[in-house]
C-alpha cells in the first residue's frame, strides 16, 4: 500500500467513525434530545404587547413617569420593526415612550430633532468584563406633534486579540406629523 491509498484510508475511516457518532446520537431518541435540550425558562411570558396603531396618545403635555409610573407601563408593539430591533422592547406611559435594548451599549446618541426631553441612559456595567452582567441602554422621549427624531444605540464587539469596538446598531425613527391622529415609530 503506498502513502497515498493509506491516507484515502484513514480520511475514510475517520469519515465513517466520524458519521457513526452523529448517527448514533441522532437514533439515541427523544430521550436522549430531551435530556440534552436546555430547561424551560422559569420566567414568565412577557405581557402582549399593544399596536401602536390602536393606541390613543394624549397631545396633553406631562411631565416624565416617575419610575414607579414605567412599572406599569404599557408594552408596546411599534409601527415598524426590523430583525435587528428583536432585542429591543418599547412602552409608554401617556405620551412618553420607552425604548431598552438588551445587547451590549456603549452609548446611545440622538442624531436629529428635538432634545427636549430626551433621556438616554447606558446600564453601568458592575464588573471588567463587559459581557458580563446587565446590559443594555435605553431612551426615553415624549411623543408630541410635530415631531421628527432620530436616535441610534451602539454595540459593543469583538473581544480576543482585536479588542473591543463599538459599530452602530439600532436606528429609533419617532416622528408625528401635523394632522397624523398618532406618532410613528420604527425600530431598524
Amino acid at each position: 500500500m503506498n502513502k497515498h491509498t493509506r491516507l484515502v484510508s484513514a480520511l475514510v475511516a475517520a469519515s465513517l467513525s466520524v458519521a457513526g457518532v452523529v448517527f448514533a446520537a441522532a437514533d439515541a431518541g427523544p430521550a436522549a434530545s430531551a435530556s440534552a435540550a436546555p430547561k424551560a425558562s422559569a420566567r414568565a411570558r412577557p405581557a402582549p404587547r399593544s399596536p401602536l396603531e390602536r393606541e390613543d396618545i394624549p397631545r396633553e403635555v406631562s411631565e416624565r413617569p416617575t419610575v414607579l409610573e414605567w412599572k406599569d407601563a404599557v408594552a408596546l408593539e411599534v409601527t415598524r420593526r426590523s430583525p435587528e430591533a428583536t432585542s429591543c422592547r418599547a412602552s409608554r406611559v401617556r405620551e412618553w415612550l420607552k425604548v431598552h435594548c438588551d445587547f451590549p451599549t456603549p452609548g446611545i446618541r440622538q442624531l436629529s430633532g428635538s432634545a427636549d426631553g430626551v433621556l438616554l441612559w447606558v446600564v453601568p456595567k458592575a464588573n471588567e468584563n463587559v459581557w458580563e452582567g446587565g446590559q443594555g441602554g435605553e431612551l426615553i422621549l415624549p411623543m408630541r406633534v410635530g415631531d421628527r427624531r432620530v436616535l441610534q444605540f451602539f454595540v459593543l464587539e469583538g473581544g480576543g486579540y482585536d479588542g473591543i469596538w463599538s459599530t452602530a446598531s439600532v436606528v429609533v425613527d419617532e416622528v408625528w406629523i401635523e394632522g397624523d391622529p398618532r406618532p410613528t415609530v420604527v425600530l431598524r
